[in-house]
């Protein structure tokens, strides 16, 4: 390969990797924590771009893309991020014991304003919720975790 195209491939690869640390999140899933040897230690999940993106976490990292959304899917889920305000952060399963060693799940949302929110996780074995007046944020966290669930087909 000639040094002109070396440089153009390079050129290429770094002009795309920097474009897409400026797409915007707009959510993202991720697990971590609970009993793990060290080398398996770090955030694994998704995360969705503005463009429409959806990639792998491994470790804490974005890695493979999964998926492309369409534009009309990309613009309903701005809305329904939008969508969500209000509510409060509940703990579906006050009263029950609470356990160590177990994984914690967020699922975010990134507000226009870049605000960050959690409207869903799983911590200490308690389910946790963002509870909104119209219900958005668990039908998004249901979207999300179908999305996560990518993940387990391997590469």
């Amino acid at each position: 390969m000639g040094t002109k195209l070396k440089l153009g491939v390079l050129s290429m690869l770094v002009m795309s990797s920097f474009a897409q640390a400026n797409v915007r999140t707009l959510a993202s899933v991720t697990t971590s924590g609970g009993f793990m040897p060290p080398q398996f230690q770090g955030a694994n999940g998704i995360v969705i771009y503005e463009d429409g993106l959806v990639k792998e976490i491994r470790r804490g990292v974005p890695a493979a893309a999964l998926a492309k959304l369409s534009l009309n899917r990309v613009a309903a889920l701005k809305k329904q991020i939008a969508d969500i305000s209000g509510g409060k952060i509940v703990d579906v399963d006050a009263g029950k014991p609470f356990c160590m060693d177990a994984p914690t799940t967020t699922y975010d949302i990134v507000k226009a304003n870049g605000e960050k929110v959690q409207i869903a996780g799983w911590n200490a074995c308690h389910n946790i919720e963002l509870q909104d007046a119209e219900g958005n944020a668990n039908l998004l966290k249901e979207v999300l975790e179908g999305l996560d669930r990518l993940t387990s087909l391997g590469e």
